[in-house]
């Protein structure tokens, strides 16, 4: 049996710089493992349900309860499905989506990312592109590139369906947090007006109360 052979079946420990090589060879970025065996730690057994939605819903609820590594168990179960069709995928980057927005909300940017780049190489489903870009911005703005997160909010915009209030609410949101950070305060304070505007027609009352949270 091939010393390549023992080492993928988890039969061999390679060493440090035996890995490093390995993982020059199949082009995987060293963070990525890191985080990978962190997630290992944290969540333990993985669930064994394949249904993006259940895996959603369960995986939020561990979330907002604080229960980290449960979180992460549904998620990297989520990861793992293989979509069989349209519908499947869709449901799956929708979680994914939710997945890395309650990620950043944790504060853990590079997970979150991580999550979106996944969703954006795929690509996104053209129902949830807009979202998926907006998401995309406000995670490099929070991540100090905010020259990135413009050029998202820019195409989120050119591909944005102008009857979707609410995701019209969050894009002219993330434009005026965009724009303050740049020093462009008129311009911010129009998309603020757009964007309480439109969160009030959605009924989002989270979203105006942060919305009015920057106009401060």
């Amino acid at each position: 049996v091939s010393s390549l052979s023992l080492i993928e079946t988890g039969r061999s420990d390679p060493g440090v710089f035996r890995l490093h090589r390995l993982l020059q060879l199949y082009e995987v970025p060293a963070h990525l493992v890191a985080n990978l065996i962190e997630m290992e730690e944290l969540s333990g057994e993985v669930p064994k349900s394949r249904d993006p939605e259940v895996l959603r819903r369960d995986g939020l609820d561990h979330w907002k309860k604080g229960e980290i590594g449960r979180a992460l168990a549904h998620l990297m179960a989520l990861r793992e499905i293989a979509p069989t069709d349209e519908a499947q995928r869709w449901k799956k980057q929708q979680a994914l989506l939710d997945f890395s927005m309650a990620a950043a909300g944790l504060g853990r940017l590079q997970l979150a990312r991580e999550i979106m780049n996944e969703i954006l190489c795929e690509p996104p489903d053209a129902r949830l592109v807009t979202r998926v870009l907006i998401q995309a911005a406000t995670l490099w703005s929070r991540s100090g590139a905010p020259d990135a997160a413009m050029a998202f909010l820019k195409e989120a915009e050119a591909r944005a369906d102008r009857t979707d209030v609410a995701t019209m609410a969050w894009l002219h949101h993330a434009y005026a947090r965009a724009l303050v950070e740049r020093g462009r305060l008129r311009d911010a304070e129009k998309r603020l007006q757009k964007a309480v505007s439109g969160y009030r027609r959605a009924r989002d009352t989270y979203g105006e109360a942060r919305a009015r949270l920057l106009s401060v």
